[in-house]
């Protein structure tokens, strides 16, 4: 076979008319000259013809990677968004209506630390009170069990007594009877027999009475001294309750002079004419937007000779 060394596109070897389109690779040139007969398809990996005249079927890449959909909020973050701000508004709400809303927190930092306090100590007492009431109430079932357990004893009892009567009634009968001797021999070890079982019957009996007995008088000692405690233990706690009301009371009222002292000392600032004075302006000056700002000298809001 005869290879031609000169390239396939020079005009004198590309003769249309007698030459047609090779079908390895898209050329016009003899059948036998081919040179993609030793080449390697880039998409196929075969050989014997280029990619671009190739035939076989390529798939489609299909992209792995899940893209998110860009949508808006749900139904559950409309109803928590909804949520929030009612309660941030429900609780600005309820720091305008104090009656100290309208002040700065210097004057009631103490104040507010004591009462902070004093909440969660009636906070603890009311769970402690609440762990004694579920105690009690373990104990008062313990009780009704121990005596339902003491009413079958009792029953009991009741069903081995008539048992023993009639055992004694059988043998008052049996000894009543005038029998022969060989048939009294053999009564008199039933009798005895009767007997042993009369006595360990009563031993079985008295020991039960006595349980009872010891019993009844352990659980009475028992919730009587339960009781005692738990009294104490709420006598205490509502004395220290008390006392915590009267402090806080104390408290409002020495803040509520305080308030009136400052209120005065104002007035006379106002009536005497000095609006440079500096005495409300860093402890107590009153805003009436919002109570916990702190207010620089420079802003500040003059009405004639006064100050709001």
């Amino acid at each position: 076979m005869e290879f031609n060394v000169r390239p396939q596109w020079r005009q004198w070897t590309n003769i249309t008319c007698q030459n047609p389109t090779c079908g390895r690779c898209g050329l016009n040139h003899d059948i036998d000259m081919c040179y993609a007969v030793r080449r390697q398809c880039f998409k196929c990996k075969h050989f014997g013809h280029y990619g671009r005249m190739c035939k076989t079927l390529t798939k489609e890449q299909q992209s792995t990677a899940k893209a998110r959909k860009s949508h808006g909020k749900s139904a559950k973050t409309k109803v928590r968004d909804s949520l929030r701000i009612s309660t941030f508004l429900e609780r600005k709400r309820n720091m305008r209506e104090l009656p100290f809303s309208s002040l700065r927190p210097t004057c009631f930092r103490e104040t507010v630390l004591n009462n902070n306090v004093l909440t969660n100590q009636l906070c603890s007492t009311k769970v402690k009170l609440e762990q004694l009431n579920s105690s009690n109430k373990d104990l008062d079932l313990k009780l009704q069990s121990a005596i339902e357990r003491e009413k079958n004893l009792k029953q009991e009892l009741s069903i081995s007594e008539k048992q023993n009567k009639e055992l004694n009634e059988q043998l008052r009968a049996i000894s009543q009877q005038k029998i022969q001797t060989s048939r009294m021999d053999k009564l008199n070890a039933e009798v005895a027999l009767l007997r042993k079982q009369l006595i360990s019957k009563d031993e079985h009996c008295s020991y039960l009475k006595t349980y009872c007995h010891e019993m009844e008088v352990g659980y009475e000692q028992k919730l009587k001294e339960e009781k005692e405690q738990t009294e104490l233990q709420r006598r205490m706690r509502a004395e220290s309750e008390q006392k915590m009301l009267k402090q806080f009371q104390d408290l409002q009222t020495s803040v509520q002079s305080d308030l009136a002292i400052l209120r005065q000392q104002r007035n006379q600032t106002v009536q005497q004419g000095h609006p440079n004075d500096s005495f409300m302006s860093d402890q107590c000056y009153l805003s009436p937007t919002n109570p916990f700002r702190n207010h620089s000298k420079n802003s500040r809001s003059y009405r004639g000779r006064g100050r709001f």
